[in-house]
């Protein structure tokens, strides 16, 4: 094989993703700049001050890239981005409607304690006010979800750009695995003994395999949208979420008196990362990479999605447990949080997960198999 480490990083990436990622270091120092005064100038001693300034401070500068990466990605898109407009105004308008009928049902029960919501008198019931919060509803929930699409176009495009320059490597790593076994002079280089065998762990490879055997499957004419992958991941990532949230949420409490709301926010901002998480599995699916068998073919993508998710459900349920067991919770007022917090996490995860598979994966997988065929 040829060595898998010609050239670098830098001149393995492509024009596009080179100007983005200057564009996105910029944004960093500019960013990191603005944060660093900020605290300064009003730092109170506040932990959760501090925490929302930085995530906040990392997710715009995801915003920011995003907006750039969609100037070059677009044009890759499966389902065209006018159709995902459109889908986000009818949401935006299912959802403003609804919010509209229960706003002033909640109002009638003296739910708020006041006589105005947000911008809205709730005491005056008449078609200009109910067309007037409807129009604000409206706007404001579709900017929101033009701002997570930009963000997750950041966050994804930072993902394709580490996987183009790991997995070619990784898969080339991984065919040597059974070499490095066999062969008492590849042993003596610890080093690379030790990547071989954190890739056979990580991706839960039996011994009784011969990684030599392996293959990957890259199909230029399947571009249509892969709805059955797009499922499993969005469920994957629903379901991890919700363990790191509650995770999140006992741990930082144990820190600092923050109330659950303000818990939720922080959770909020470091849990919409979870899909990203999900969809770094899901290119060994794509490209089909497995090894032969001599009863049945091992699935990279099965072995590297079981060691995530089953590190991740022992590690957070063993410490929730621990959380619950030594300090006071509030199940109801948890539980109501949840309420109001998770069906906007998982509209976050659906769009994170479509940007993926709509833009970013056809040309991601294409991409890291002509690397590795290169390399062989």
């Amino acid at each position: 094989m040829k060595n898998s480490k010609d050239g670098g990083f830098w001149i393995n990436l492509e024009r596009p993703d080179r100007r983005i990622l200057i564009f996105y270091f910029c944004c960093i120092a500019i960013l990191s700049t603005l944060i660093i005064v900020t605290s300064i100038l009003s730092w109170k001693g506040d932990l959760f001050f501090s925490a929302i300034l930085v995530l906040s401070g990392l997710m715009g500068t995801f915003i920011i890239t995003g907006i750039l990466a969609f100037g070059y990605y677009y044009k890759k898109a499966i389902i065209s981005t006018g159709t995902i407009l459109s889908w986000f105004a009818i949401f935006a308008f299912i959802f403003s409607a609804v919010a509209n009928v229960v706003i002033y049902l909640l109002a009638q029960l003296r739910y708020f304690g006041s006589s105005t919501f947000f911008l809205f008198d709730l005491n005056t019931v008449s078609i200009n006010n109910i067309l007037w919060q409807f129009l604000v509803l409206f706007l404001l929930t579709l900017f929101v979800l033009i701002e997570v699409m930009f963000e997750a176009f950041g966050l994804i495009w930072m993902l394709s750009v580490v996987e183009k320059n790991t997995v070619p490597d990784a898969l080339t790593d991984i065919m040597k695995i059974t070499s490095n076994i066999s062969n008492s002079m590849s042993r003596k280089n610890k080093l690379a003994s030790r990547r071989y065998s954190l890739l056979q762990w990580l991706f839960k490879i039996p011994d009784v395999l011969d990684t030599r055997l392996l293959s990957i499957t890259y199909d230029e004419q399947k571009k249509r949208f892969q709805w059955k992958a797009f499922k499993t991941a969005v469920l994957w990532g629903s379901f991890l979420g919700f363990i790191l949230t509650i995770l999140i949420v006992n741990y930082i409490k144990s820190l600092a008196q923050i109330s659950i709301e303000n818990l939720l926010a922080i959770s909020g901002i470091i849990v919409i990362m979870t899909p990203v998480l999900v969809l770094s599995w899901f290119i060994f699916l794509r490209l089909d990479a497995r090894i032969k068998g001599d009863a049945k073919d091992f699935k990279l993508y099965n072995g590297l999605k079981s060691r995530i998710t089953s590190y991740t459900v022992t590690f957070g349920t063993f410490i929730i447990l621990i959380r619950f067991a030594l300090e006071k919770t509030d199940f109801q007022q948890l539980f109501w949080s949840f309420v109001s917090y998770y069906p906007i996490f998982l509209v976050s995860v659906t769009i994170f997960t479509f940007i993926y598979f709509n833009y970013f994966e056809n040309d991601l997988a294409k991409n890291i198999a002509n690397k590795y065929r290169k390399k062989e």
